[in-house]
């Protein structure tokens, strides 16, 4: 279907938002328009970027209306042809979207996508109506709509639409995470879930049965199944450990960063402890006490393109209990523009060694400073802390 986006987006290049200035000569015949605005076909499906533009340049004026009217005329194109060519009342129902966002409009798009079998662009349909209907030039919409005749979905209906496309297109994955919020949202019930036709390869796969025990089981069996999903996520790293004041390059994509993750309660409890950005899973140390240790890293350095020697992090230490209940927990590397620290776990998992260094510059310094260096690291002492065993971090005096 991509191929449809090329064949009007010349087109579609401009379109008058307020009445045109037409000027003819006998060579040509030049439009000035004081205002246009169009959404590429490529980005059709953006809806982040085209809610943004919208709301920040034609709600509330002139020219949103007369891109109304024009995808307007665009939709009733494409309902003539909706018996005739399939193909092409998809590309007028498309050009109506670059003019105007709807909820009926996308909708009806991913229908047809469907009966095409374009379960990938139906998918993206699909997502564009659900984002559409909670905006802020959503009566808006809802005006265009009722114009059009088409009637919008409702969100319940979008959302299983969405489930049976990916299920169809076995993109399992990214199933587990939009079925559980879609179950706990109540779009879903579990009987559908269970017995419907069209989830029958999904059950299965080894994404069901995940989805099956962070969901559709016992409440106790649920908590422990959500805890043990989320402890996997941590590579398991054997003690004793050693971290040098420059650890290996951060994870920027880590998985609390992955969209098909499931939203966990566990998480949540790091989430809060932290109170910073957290970048990712760094280990987990089995112990032969009555907790876990968990070693989380939070990047402070917001910038994507500031190098590594210039980075600001913290790698975290959590005990937990056997429920993933928080006991404690403690810093115990970091890099901050003048200081860093390294650590070592003994073999037992009960003493944490913490060594800290000062940093010092070729020049004063500066977060983007790439022509800086750091010309030595010296230490500056030592923090040792015992983990009791009931979980608790007690600093040792020397």
């Amino acid at each position: 279907m991509k191929k449809l986006f090329y064949f009007f987006a010349v087109g579609t290049a401009l379109i008058a938002c307020k009445k045109a200035e037409t000027t003819t000569t006998a060579e040509q015949t030049i439009v000035r328009e004081p205002i246009s605005y169009v959404i590429r076909p490529s980005k059709m499906y953006w809806v982040y970027d085209i809610k943004e533009r919208f709301a920040k340049n034609y709600v509330g004026t002139d020219s949103l209306k007369v891109l109304m009217d024009l995808a307007q005329g665009q939709v009733s194109k494409a309902k003539q042809l909706e018996g005739q060519d399939l193909q092409k009342s998809i590309h007028w129902y498309q050009r109506a979207l670059t003019y105007f966002p709807s909820v009926a409009v996308y909708a009806k798009v991913a229908e047809l996508l469907l009966k095409e079998h374009e379960l990938s662009e139906a998918q993206e349909a699909i997502r564009a109506a659900i984002d559409m209907q909670e905006c802020t030039f959503g009566d808006k919409i809802k005006e265009f709509d009722t114009q059009t005749g088409l009637k919008p979905p409702t969100q319940a209906n979008l959302r299983i639409l969405l489930l049976k496309t990916m299920s169809e297109n076995q993109y399992y994955e990214e199933l587990v995470y939009e079925m559980t919020e879609a179950y706990e949202k109540g779009f879903i019930d579990k009987n559908t879930i269970l017995t419907d036709p069209l989830f029958e390869k999904f059950r299965k796969t080894p994404q069901y049965k995940l989805f099956y025990a962070v969901n559709l089981s016992a409440p106790a069996e649920r908590e422990e199944a959500r805890r043990t999903y989320f402890l996997e996520q941590f590579p398991m790293v054997d003690l004793p450990f050693k971290m040098a004041a420059t650890p290996p390059k951060l994870n920027r994509d880590a998985n609390f960063d992955n969209p098909y993750y499931i939203d966990n309660p566990i998480e949540t409890k790091y989430r809060e402890a932290l109170k910073t950005y957290i970048n990712g899973y760094s280990a987990r140390f089995k112990t032969n006490g009555q907790f876990d240790l968990l070693m989380i890293n939070a990047d402070t350095t917001q910038m994507e393109s500031v190098g590594a020697d210039f980075r600001c992090f913290n790698y975290v230490l959590f005990t937990l209990d056997k429920k993933g209940e928080v006991i404690d927990q403690k810093t115990v590397a970091f890099r901050s523009p003048y200081a860093e620290a390294s650590c070592e776990i003994n073999a037992t998992g009960t003493e944490v060694v913490v060594e800290e260094f000062e940093r010092k510059w070729k020049k004063d310094y500066q977060q983007s400073g790439k022509d800086n260096e750091v010309l030595s690291t010296t230490p500056t002492g030592k923090k040792t802390w015992q983990i009791s065993p009931e979980g608790k971090f007690v600093e040792q005096t020397q």
